[in-house]
């Protein structure tokens, strides 16, 4: 598995730690306006791509990489399968892709042997620190 594919904080990893992360590890901030009108509205109401959506987006728009995301509910990972299957719209109808989404799926590994993905291009599993929401 590639070195972007599977990103996991530390549980004892603080705010502070993670923004000193971003700012050196982090791609560069994604705004919607920045995209194509197609996929603007997977994104309604939003200003730019989080995080996730950030480390996920080169390969869910512009390839045709079957992709496995793996990331806590309310992550963003819909929308990336909504700009997936747009632009798989926009560019071509002979095109079959597969977009797996779960918010928990402990044998990813098994799941994207199974979907025939490149795991160095199509897997992407992120841990519970990323959750954006705080489970009450």
């Amino acid at each position: 598995m590639g070195w972007n594919s599977h990103f996991a904080l530390a549980q004892s990893c603080g705010m502070s730690a993670l923004s000193s992360f971003c700012s050196h590890f982090c791609p560069p901030q994604i705004e919607i306006t920045k995209l194509h009108e197609f996929a603007q509205a997977a994104f309604n109401g939003y200003k730019s791509l989080n995080l996730i959506q950030i480390h996920i987006f080169h390969t869910a728009y512009y390839t045709n990489e079957n992709i496995l995301v793996c990331a806590p509910t309310g992550a963003g990972k819909t929308n990336i399968a909504m700009i997936s299957i747009l632009h798989e719209v926009e560019s071509t109808q002979t095109m079959i892709r597969i977009v797996g989404l779960s918010a928990t799926l402990l044998n990813y590994l098994e799941v994207a042997q199974f979907l025939r993905l490149n795991p160095e291009a199509g897997l992407f599993f992120f841990d519970s620190s990323y959750r954006p929401v705080p489970l009450a």
